[in-house]
Formats: structure tokens, C-alpha cells, sequence
């Protein structure tokens, strides 16, 4: 099997700096990692970049505690806590205690399944086997998405409580296909896990088969390419708690 990492982002046409953070690698395991600033925030490029940086340092702690699908959900949430954790150390070092209301995005690959990683709203796109194209779309009541940040800090998360209305359904997790879209309300803190199968991809010459899989918030977009051998699986996105229809 042949990956092919890429990614980029650029600035919003209304704003001064670009809030947007994106690093893509193959070690330990070959992952794109992706953070979205909110531009309401001052040095939020800044924490766009602690978050991103501080995932890509805790990811194979991760993968080498969670060897199995159990072990990946469990270690789920914990693993955006421990890195919004230490990036609020090091803010706060630099003076910038309100830098890290961000989304954050992490994407890995152990060879066979893509496992992504969502905390806050944003979109997951993938080229099924088929062909055919299915888009997981994750978004918040009132456009205001749950950030890592909100759990440093008890008075803005009964603030935020606040805004998003209905705890329990202040999350909406839509699957989009040719078909339509299947739309699941979630709790506003239960951030998704998605896993994408390589499969019989469409065949992209040389032996091998592709499939892109493109991660999209506002203005950016990471992609990720990978080529694989014909005796493969098929590709199906699932979502925590969140059943789409298989994809072949």
C-alpha cells in the first residue's frame, strides 16, 4: 500500500491573520492534523497551532494505548482533553490564556482504516469504492461549536450550556450521499470518532487503487490519498454513536 499526505489552508478574505493550522506527517503513523482558530479570539493562530503541534506530540501515546476498537473509544475523549491540557500551559506562559478556542481535527492510519478524530464542528468527506462520494458534516446549535478550551474553565461552559439550549441535541451529525442525508442530534460534548475502511478503491493506474479523503472547515482543506492493493475491505465511514447506511 502507497499514501500520499498533502494539505493547505489559506486565510479568509475578512480577516487580518490567517487562524488556521495544518501539519501532516508519517511518523509513527501516517495522520493530518488540522486546527480551525475562532476569529472572534485574539491570538487564536496561535492556539491553532499549540493545539495542532500538541496532538501530533500525544498521538502515538495514544495509538500504543488503545491497541483495539475499545481501547480507541475509550481513549477518545481523554486524548482531547490531555492536549488541550497541556496547550493551556504553555499559553498561558505566553500570555495568550484565551488563544486556544479552536476546533481541532486529528486523522491517522495504521495501514488498513483511517481514524479520524473530530472536536468541534467540520466536515469529513471520502471517495467510496464505488465512486460515489459520502460526507459526514458535523455542526453546532446557533454555529457556536463546543472547543476543547471550554473545559479549562467552568464559567464558560455554563455559558456555553447556555447558548447551545438543549444540551442533548446541540450537536447534529449529518451522513450525506447520493441518496440524501441521515441527520443524528447528539450531546454538545460527545465529539465524534469516524473510521474510514480502505477497500476496493477506484483504480488510479499502476497497480493501485485511490481514494481521497478530504477534511474541510471554512477555509481550509486537508487531503489525504491513499493507494491500495485490490484484496481490500471497501471503504465505510462510521460515526460514534452514529450508524449510516454500509457503504460496499
Amino acid at each position: 500500500m502507497t499514501i500520499t499526505l498533502d494539505s493547505h489552508y489559506t486565510i479568509g478574505q475578512l480577516h487580518l491573520f490567517c487562524q488556521d493550522y495544518v501539519c501532516h506527517g508519517r511518523k509513527p503513523y501516517p495522520h493530518v492534523i488540522l486546527a480551525d482558530g475562532c476569529s472572534a479570539e485574539p491570538d487564536s493562530d496561535l492556539g491553532a497551532r499549540l493545539l495542532v503541534l500538541n496532538a501530533r506530540r500525544l498521538l502515538p501515546r495514544f495509538v500504543a494505548a488503545a491497541t483495539d476498537e475499545a481501547g480507541r473509544h475509550a481513549c477518545h475523549w481523554r486524548l482531547g482533553r490531555r492536549i488541550v491540557r497541556r496547550a493551556a500551559r504553555q499559553a498561558r506562559e505566553l500570555g495568550a490564556d484565551s488563544a486556544l478556542d479552536a476546533t481541532l481535527l486529528i486523522a491517522w492510519c495504521d495501514g488498513t482504516t483511517v481514524y479520524v478524530h473530530l472536536y468541534g464542528d467540520g466536515c469529513l468527506a471520502a471517495r467510496r469504492a464505488d465512486g460515489g462520494v459520502v460526507a459526514i458534516q458535523v455542526e453546532y446549535a446557533g454555529n457556536a461549536p463546543y472547543y476543547l478550551s471550554y473545559l479549562l474553565d467552568r464559567e464558560r461552559l455554563a455559558l456555553y450550556r447556555v447558548v447551545a439550549g438543549n444540551p442533548l441535541a446541540a450537536q447534529s451529525v449529518s451522513y450525506v450521499d447520493e441518496t440524501g442525508t441521515t441527520t443524528r442530534l447528539e450531546r454538545f460534548d460527545a465529539p465524534p470518532r469516524v473510521q474510514l475502511l480502505l477497500g476496493r478503491l477506484p483504480d488510479g493506474g499502476g497497480g493501485h487503487r485511490r481514494s481521497a479523503v478530504v477534511c474541510q472547515r471554512k477555509y481550509q482543506r486537508t487531503v489525504e490519498r491513499a493507494g491500495c492493493d485490490a484484496g481490500d475491505a471497501g471503504v465505510r465511514p462510521v460515526a460514534r454513536s452514529f450508524r449510516p447506511a454500509p457503504v460496499a
